[in-house]
């Protein structure tokens, strides 16, 4: 089927703002862009006070009668110390939080958060990557935060030759929610070469994430197959979306057969979804498409001011952004 049109009108919050507070990870994944994992530098990872500062001038500048998601992400977030005085703050005035981690820091860590695990407004989403990660230590955060009252989400990606130790976590974590996401590998154009599983991405050049629909020869003729029968699993809510204009869909499958390309199309991002960076530039949505426009640190800038942006990008790579309404340009038709 044809997508000529996406939308969705059942958002938790007005707006949508990803913070990205550092870049750094204690991961190196195969599959993950170089600029999203780079090495711990402890003098360069902010305070939990200077994170409150800059919530404070954001929340300032958010209208009171919208309300706002603010989606923590990386890097790893749970590297920052004191984490928990953040995330506490941000719940305590007004905003909705979702912070998504690898599971990996230490329990006290954790244990630190559990005023703000408990708290109705935070959605704790933990990525679940099989090169890395120990099984039944991730199994058991998901259930002992599940146990505090946190919305739980399990987000485990498949990686070629790695599908059965997302099996073994779903078996270990039943009870938690989880979804199963294909990696986009990283793909180098020039050479032609994928970076294989285990293989560190950290330095690579030249390589970016590509989806593999058979052709780059990332995924075995039977993983394919896998990923293709999820094309016949139920909707999942979150995920829900309507696509030209009445039919339902939803937009990891969209994500898994590879149709998250929507190059020339109006999308909605400028009007929903903010990203702010570690050094405080933002910018509206993963892709960019605006460019930066502003600074939160320095700034006065004025949010969510346009109705939509015309994509320049050959992928939308983020499934939250791929259920932001959007709509294929219309054709002319020359009758003469």
């Amino acid at each position: 089927m044809d997508i000529t049109s996406i939308t969705k009108t059942d958002w938790i919050t007005d707006y949508t703002i990803q913070w990205r507070p550092l870049m750094m990870c204690n991961y190196d994944c195969s599959y993950c862009s170089p600029e999203s994992h780079t090495l711990i530098v402890k003098s360069k990872i902010p305070t939990a006070e200077d994170l409150v500062d800059a919530a404070k001038k954001l929340r300032s500048q958010i209208p009171s009668n919208k309300s706002a998601m603010v989606v923590i992400t990386g890097g790893e977030p749970f590297l920052i110390k004191d984490i928990h005085i953040w995330l506490n703050y941000l719940l305590a005035n007004g905003f909705w939080v979702m912070v998504f981690t690898n599971g990996s820091l230490s329990e006290e860590t954790y244990k630190n958060c559990q005023t703000a695990f408990s708290n109705p407004k935070l959605l704790f989403r933990l990525s679940f990557h099989p090169e890395t990660s120990n099984i039944d230590r991730f199994a058991q955060l998901a259930t002992s935060v599940q146990a505090l009252g946190a919305s739980v989400e399990i987000r485990a990606m498949l990686v070629n030759t790695l599908f059965d130790k997302v099996d073994e976590l779903e078996q270990k974590a039943k009870g938690i929610k989880l979804i199963k996401l294909p990696v986009f590998p990283l793909y180098n154009k020039k050479t032609k070469q994928v970076n294989p599983v285990n293989k560190s991405s950290r330095y690579l050049k030249g390589y970016n994430q590509k989806p593999d629909d058979g052709t780059l020869g990332y995924y075995s003729q039977d993983e394919l197959e896998t990923l293709n029968n999820y094309e016949k699993r139920d909707t999942d809510p979150f995920f829900g979306v309507t696509i030209n204009n009445d039919v339902p869909y939803a937009a990891d499958k969209i994500q898994l057969l590879g149709k998250n390309k929507f190059t020339g199309w109006n999308c909605a991002v400028v009007s929903r979804k903010l990203i702010i960076l570690p050094n405080g530039d933002i910018h509206y949505g993963f892709c960019n498409n605006e460019g930066i426009i502003g600074n939160l640190f320095t700034d006065d800038i004025t949010l969510f001011d346009k109705e939509y942006t015309v994509c320049k990008k050959p992928m939308c790579g983020v499934i939250e952004e791929i259920m932001i309404d959007k709509s294929a340009p219309i054709k002319i038709i020359d009758l003469e």
